[in-house]
């Protein structure tokens, strides 16, 4: 069989695809870099550094592959302003996630290249944005707000690539680590001590679930050919839960 449409270059959907991984990894090191570079804790703390380091990651992708899925979808039916914001987004995230990689290498680390990236991102995002809502002004790309709810609503219909035996031995994990802690507490009536059993079980299972939401949100953004990083991530959940006793 021959190349697709999408395999060709410059095509539309290489061009996403292209910019999609671009804005992954750009998303990924938006907070990482500072929180690297000037922020993070010192010797000791590793399992606290590593959560809050995965809990900046996920942020940042949400926010930034969000935002190029949420463009992508609103330029889709304007081909002049759809060829536009996706070539200025392939540019943009390219050279954005080049000095933010340039930040954090750098001897010594330099926040100059870090600031000059995050002013270029936020460039990137009020130029397409304008592109976008400009079109939505002349009436080339219809109603925004109908394509937005389908585009919901054929997310809220796929299935999701759900484990439960996997969360329900992250929650056990978690339950049985603050189970140990509980443990420790010196003169605790056996009210005190249920009521604390009760409250880290509720907290665990709400938890773990908000995990769950993490790791679906992770697997609608995340292009194809990185997906396989999600559930890698996820696998190490349970090495922060032992990291943490």
């Amino acid at each position: 069989m021959g190349p697709t449409e999408a395999d060709q270059p410059g095509s539309r959907q290489a061009g996403w695809q292209r910019a999609l991984i671009l804005a992954w990894i750009s998303g990924t090191l938006v907070l990482q870099v500072p929180f690297q570079l000037k922020f993070k804790l010192g010797n000791g703390a590793f399992g606290y550094n590593l959560m809050i380091g995965l809990a900046l990651i996920l942020i940042g992708i949400a926010t930034i592959a969000g935002f190029t899925r949420l463009i992508r979808i609103l330029s889709r039916r304007d081909a002049p302003v759809e060829q536009r914001v996706r070539r200025s987004s392939v540019f943009s995230l390219g050279l954005t996630t080049a000095l933010f990689i340039t930040a954090l290498i750098a001897p010594g680390g330099n926040f100059v290249f870090y600031f000059v990236g995050l002013g270029l991102l936020v460039a990137w995002i009020g130029h397409t944005s304008f592109c976008i809502i400009r079109a939505r002004d002349t009436g080339r790309s219809g109603t925004l707000l109908v394509r937005l709810r389908n585009r919901v609503r054929a997310l809220a219909r796929q299935p999701w690539p759900f484990n439960g035996i996997f969360w329900l031995l992250v929650f056990l994990a978690l339950v049985a680590k603050d189970l140990f802690t509980i443990t420790e507490i010196d003169g605790a009536t056996s009210m005190e001590t249920l009521f604390l059993v009760v409250g880290r079980l509720l907290t665990n299972a709400a938890f773990t679930l908000l995990l769950v939401f993490a790791v679906q949100i992770l697997l609608v953004l995340a292009p194809r050919c990185l997906r396989w990083s999600v559930f890698a991530v996820a696998s190490f959940i349970p090495v922060l839960v032992i990291s943490s006793f």
